[in-house]
């Protein structure tokens, strides 16, 4: 993730990996155990209408998820169960400054997309006076995010 702020403005760009099925063993082999955000859908690239955006900051990303889907400690146990009830893609993104650089992101994105397991009403840190976000696609064969010099 890259971050820049410029008179209360903060401009995000964040890198999203590609969308693979969702299962119990891929989380182990394509996530990093890094903090970051999640996306879920019903579908790979073809639709980026999210179900659900998650952030793992404490726990990264690999564990967070999993976490989410046991029914031993997930705290959305309710959501957890509605997505698994069909086929279900995820894509990730590394967001690895603060806490309250991940809530900014998840705000803008959030009141951009709208996903059905997601409240409206998710408020931002309260830090700047307007937050853009710029999303970018890892390309094929990366690793880690590869966002340009420039960012926004």
């Amino acid at each position: 993730m890259k971050k820049t702020v410029r008179n209360r403005e903060a401009f995000y760009t964040i890198a999203w990996s590609r969308a693979f099925p969702f299962d119990k063993y891929s989380i182990t082999r394509m996530v990093p155990e890094l903090p970051g955000l999640a996306m879920f859908s019903r579908r790979g690239d073809e639709e980026k209408k999210p179900l659900f955006i998650y952030g793992c900051w404490r726990e990264g990303l690999r564990l967070g998820i999993k976490y989410l889907f046991d029914p031993q400690y997930s705290k959305n146990p309710g959501i957890a169960h509605d997505l698994l009830d069909g086929s279900l893609f995820l894509r990730y993104a590394v967001v690895d400054t603060t806490p309250r650089d991940m809530k900014d992101v998840l705000s803008v994105l959030i009141a951009r997309y709208a996903p059905e397991y997601n409240s409206r009403e998710y408020a931002d840190s309260g830090r700047y006076d307007a937050i853009y976000v710029k999303e970018m696609d890892m390309r094929e064969g990366d690793v880690v995010e590869s966002i340009p010099r420039g960012g926004l």
